[in-house]
């Protein structure tokens, strides 16, 4: 728990960070009105995420257009390798439980955490795994009680 917790405080110090950043360099030099109203007309033909759309405006001229204009692109988790690694056990903990039993058929679980292998398996083991974690932190009895 206190894991998460600290990585819950890490991720809103970053966001704050980046924010702050991201005012101090609209302020600073870098920001050039040209560049800043080439990427407002690319914007608005709906080619750039709005999320990133102040730090696009930043580094407009600092930064060459084929890497600012480019789409957004998800960020590859290794689950697989992670849960069937060394967290084994960890995972096996939180998906075998008795409350786990309540929902799902154990068998089925374990036979599933023994047999799969792949990146689409690992997410969905994570998110029984989260499940698990779900149940063991606010139902603390039975669920049927």
């Amino acid at each position: 728990m206190a894991e998460v917790v600290l990585r819950d405080h890490e991720a809103r110090a970053v966001r704050r960070w980046v924010n702050a950043l991201a005012m101090m360099l609209i302020t600073a030099k870098f920001f050039r009105v040209r560049e800043a109203q080439a990427l407002t007309s690319v914007e608005a033909s709906g080619r750039l995420d709005i999320g990133k759309y102040v730090l696009r405006l930043a580094f407009a001229g600092v930064i060459p257009d084929e890497i600012l204009l480019r789409p957004k692109t998800a960020f590859p988790v290794p689950l697989d390798r992670w849960l069937y690694g060394k967290r084994l056990s960890w995972l096996k903990e939180r998906v075998l439980t008795r409350k786990m039993g309540e929902l799902f058929d154990l068998g089925g679980l374990e036979r599933a955490l023994d047999s799969t292998r792949g990146k689409q398996e690992g997410m969905k083991l994570w998110m029984l795994a989260n499940v698990g974690i779900w149940l063991e932190m606010y139902f603390p009895g039975r669920i049927d009680s």
